[in-house]
Parts: C-alpha cells; sequence; structure tokens
C-alpha cells in the first residue's frame, strides 16, 4: 500500500469514528446515550416489578402465596417475577410459628452441611424455623430426579435466609416433612396434599469467615422466593438470640414435662 493511500485509509476511519460519536452521544458514565437510556428504563422496571409483587410479613401472621408455571398464557406478566420461581402452582397458606438460634448442629437437631463445616465448628452455627403449611390447591410445577412429573401431594417450596451481614453464608439444609420413599435427590420436596395441613421445621446452616465474626444475636428474615428474581414474599424473623446449651436444656426439660 502506497504512503498517499494508508494516509487516505487512516483519514477515512477517523472520519467515520468522528461521524459515529456525532450520532452516538455519550452519557457522562462513558456509555453511549442510548445505552445508557436502556439500563436505567431496566432498572426502573425492576424496581416497579420489586415494589409491586413485595409482601412483608411478621412471625405470628397467617398468609396466602399463590405460584404460577412458567410460559403459560396465565402467567405470561409474571415472567420476571419470584411467582413463576417458587416451584408450584396454586395457592399454599404458611404462618411462621417461631425461629431460633443454636450453636451445634446436634442441638438443632441436624447434620452439618460438609466435611468442612464440621471441622469449622467455631466458626458455623444454626437457624431452625418451623413453621406451619396448608396446600389450598397447590401442586408442584418441576419434575423429580427421573425426569418424571411430581407426584399428586409433592410439593417443593423454597426458602432462603437473609441477613445483613455480608461476612456470612447461609445454606439451605432441608425440612422434616419429605415424601416416603422419596430419593435423596428429591429430599427437599415436602409431601402435602391438596387441603392438608402440617407443621414442618426448616434447617439453615450459617458459616463465617472466622469465629470472631459470629454474632451471639442474629437478625434474620425468611425468604419464600427466588432472591434472584423480581419481588418476594418475607418473613421477618426478628434478632435471634443464641441459644447456649443450658439453654437447650431447659428447653428440652420443659418439652417433656
Amino acid at each position: 500500500m502506497s504512503r498517499v493511500r494508508m494516509v487516505t485509509v487512516v483519514a477515512s476511519s477517523i472520519g467515520a469514528l468522528v461521524a459515529v460519536g456525532a450520532v452516538y452521544r455519550f452519557a457522562p458514565s462513558g456509555q453511549p446515550e442510548a445505552v445508557a437510556l436502556y439500563l436505567d428504563e431496566q432498572r426502573e422496571e425492576r424496581e416497579r416489578l420489586d415494589d409491586l409483587y413485595t409482601s412483608e410479613y411478621g412471625m405470628g401472621t397467617r398468609f396466602e402465596l399463590t405460584g404460577f408455571a412458567p410460559f403459560e398464557p396465565e402467567s405470561e406478566q409474571y415472567q420476571r417475577t419470584y411467582l413463576v420461581r417458587l416451584g408450584w402452582k396454586g395457592t399454599l397458606s404458611f404462618m411462621v410459628d417461631e425461629a431460633r438460634y443454636y450453636v451445634t448442629a446436634l442441638e438443632a437437631g441436624t447434620s452439618p452441611d460438609t466435611q468442612w463445616s464440621a471441622e469449622h465448628a467455631e466458626q458455623v452455627r444454626y437457624v431452625v424455623v418451623d413453621l406451619e403449611i396448608t396446600n389450598i390447591d397447590a401442586e408442584a410445577t418441576g419434575k423429580i430426579s427421573t425426569g418424571e412429573q411430581a407426584p399428586d401431594g409433592w410439593i417443593r417450596p423454597t426458602f432462603s435466609l437473609v441477613q445483613n451481614d455480608p461476612l456470612v453464608v447461609a445454606t439451605y439444609l432441608g425440612h422434616d416433612a419429605s415424601p416416603d420413599g422419596a430419593s435423596e435427590y428429591d429430599a427437599l420436596y415436602m409431601d402435602l396434599p391438596k387441603g392438608q395441613t402440617r407443621q414442618v421445621r426448616i434447617w439453615f446452616e450459617l458459616s463465617w469467615l472466622s469465629p470472631e465474626d459470629v454474632p451471639r444475636e442474629l437478625p434474620c428474615t425468611l425468604y419464600i422466593s427466588d432472591p434472584q428474581a423480581e419481588g418476594r414474599c418475607s418473613v421477618d424473623c426478628g434478632t435471634l438470640r443464641l441459644q447456649e446449651s443450658a439453654d437447650v436444656e431447659r428447653a428440652e426439660r420443659a418439652r417433656k414435662s
């Protein structure tokens, strides 16, 4: 390529960039204004959906939660919300009775989630939540581990525990209402046929970066939803005081008396 031609190509490229700059105006963030406007609109839509589809309750309050199956005509308006990620379609009724905060898995009535949890017990704690669930007319939307549709009466609610502490990781361990004969891969399903009510206990394991980070009092909120979706259903569990071994023993004696 001759020098004259090279200069012509470079000049043409610069001219194109200048033209693009004239067409695509840039926001203070450095993004093209059209992109920045799109992102702002998406953020505003997320906030609108979050406000519209958020329900917050306290312990001892009975409430109903209706789920929808994804990609069905009646669920079209809910596609971006947690209501299509609940794991059921129809309505369940909930009431959270009590939440407790324990030092050990044994005291909480469960087992450590992993070998790491067992070996680092000084920085691991457990939360137990007791709740009442009634299946008004709900059925599962997912499939079990065999690839088949979940049997009638099997329901799989999604639970998560949320705290304001960024140093803690909370893992949902499971519940005590698994259907008879369910495999370990389907143990998170509950045996809850339509029209029935049962008391359910669920467990969470919480781990911190170091023993010094573990609090004696734990503010926490139970989510009955996918926390990554727009909107949420939550129950404020208040601030839980760590149950010492003596407290656990007294409570156990009181239950037996």
